[in-house]
């Protein structure tokens, strides 16, 4: 588990018309671009975002080779997470993978996404995870189509949620729920 320097990652199905800024303006940013070759499309990875790689075989689980089960396991390592922290109402959604804030009609905000999840499977065992923004730059996700969505499905934090920063602390919180799921 770990911070990122500012960097957008294209991942598999990604691509780099998801990028929505040109070359130079990031360059001078200093934020980075680089190819994955985990699952999904493109997104941002950077300080005040805890991104996990958990590397597990899935055929050495109590589940043996079911990647929905690492998927779910995730989600629900994320959304208990966030709960722990003061954001309980973190969920699925059926917009895609990762976990979600639903609108807020008494607050005017649509959903918003608050994790991403891209892995990579290969002879059952399983790369990559997911990145939780705890309190990252939200002006990035702007730069690009994250994960395929539109802008109309912004990227949100815990940090805009409920004011927590403590990255540190959600990533103990996380590495507890991930180790129990």
């Amino acid at each position: 588990m770990l911070e990122h320097e500012p960097v957008i990652s294209i991942g598999n199905k990604g691509d780099v018309h998801d990028i929505l800024v040109d070359p130079a303006t990031l360059e001078r940013q200093g934020v980075s671009v680089v190819s994955s070759d985990r699952g999904g499309q493109t997104t941002y990875h950077g300080p005040g975002q805890l991104t996990t790689y958990p590397v597990l075989d899935l055929r050495r689980t109590r589940v043996q080779c079911d990647i929905g089960w690492y998927l779910d396991a995730l989600h629900d390592a994320i959304i208990e997470a966030a709960a722990a922290h003061g954001v309980g109402k973190a969920c699925r959604m059926d917009h895609g993978i990762g976990v979600w804030l639903p609108a807020s009609e008494r607050e005017g905000t649509p959903d918003r996404k608050i994790a991403a999840i891209g892995a990579k499977l290969s002879r059952w065992v399983v790369h990559h995870g997911a990145a939780l923004n705890v309190c990252p730059d939200l002006v990035r996700f702007e730069q690009i189509v994250p994960c395929g969505l539109s802008k109309l499905l912004p990227a949100s934090s815990l940090q805009a949620e409920n004011g927590t920063c403590d990255v540190q602390a959600v990533g103990h919180s996380l590495i507890g729920c991930l180790a129990s799921a």
